[in-house]
């Protein structure tokens, strides 16, 4: 979904629960949320997992 993300951020060395953390946000679409709304510009997202944020 969010290629551009992905493509910017840098995982080659990064460890194993920060690849599936950037794969999460890659994957994120706020349309399906049931807090989304047209009318809003701009939302911020944050993902948590057990070891970071």
């Amino acid at each position: 979904m969010n290629f551009k993300y992905l493509n910017a951020a840098d995982s080659r060395s990064a460890a194993v629960p920060v690849k599936m953390l950037e794969r999460m946000v890659a994957s994120y679409d706020v349309t399906e949320a049931e807090f989304y709304r047209e009318d809003f510009e701009f939302y911020t997202v944050s993902f948590y997992i057990p070891d970071g944020k």
